[in-house]
């Protein structure tokens, strides 16, 4: 469920997660904002779609995911 806390834990105690899609709810933001003041500026976006790498977290790599808070 994103990555999120809750997902996180379940993964690390083996519960009902297997896995989980992590977003980085940081990057999806910093694009967002920058993308906003593009439209402000008047300025032309280059494209229509844009695309915020996930990552796979699992129960073999959780202990090495750095996670985010709420």
């Amino acid at each position: 469920v994103d990555g999120s806390p809750d997902a996180i834990a379940s993964l690390k105690t083996r519960g009902i997660f297997t896995a989980t899609s992590a977003q980085a709810p940081d990057q999806i933001a910093q694009q967002a904002v920058q993308l906003g003041i593009q439209v402000l500026n008047h300025q032309k976006l280059q494209k229509n779609d844009f695309k915020i790498p996930v990552n796979l977290v699992t129960q073999s790599n959780v202990n090495s995911y750095k996670g985010w808070h709420v």
